[in-house]
């Protein structure tokens, strides 16, 4: 028997409310939640990841670190309320160009794809 949990996203993109449905089972790993990630990157365009590691050692990642993808520049300034923000770019899934950004003490990255220049 498997275990079916649901758990449900507001999005609201260009006044049009978008409700995502994440369905996670028992047969679950971390291998499967890799491939969802970069389902979900490739589908979307919008993700939420980690930004991992000290320095040029710096990389973003999914919850369990099964997807890692190298930061290859990286941006620190101010922010009013948080006190710091953080853009990195990076290189997804399929060789596509990604920007993330993360504001305050935390490793919680909004990530989206950039257009294709």
């Amino acid at each position: 028997m498997s275990i079916v949990s649901f758990a449900s996203i507001a999005a609201k993109r260009r006044s049009t409310s978008i409700l995502l449905f994440l369905t996670i089972t028992a047969d679950s790993c971390y291998d499967c939640c890799a491939k969802r990630d970069i389902a979900e990157m490739t589908a979307t365009g919008r993700i939420v990841l980690y930004l991992t590691g000290i320095g040029s050692d710096e990389t973003v990642s999914n919850w369990p670190g099964t997807l890692c993808f190298p930061v290859t520049l990286r941006r620190i300034s101010r922010h009013n309320i948080a006190g710091k923000r953080a853009d990195v770019w990076f290189t997804g899934p399929n060789g596509k160009r990604w920007w993330g950004w993360n504001c305050g003490d935390n490793q919680i990255l909004r990530c989206r794809r950039l257009k294709a220049a």
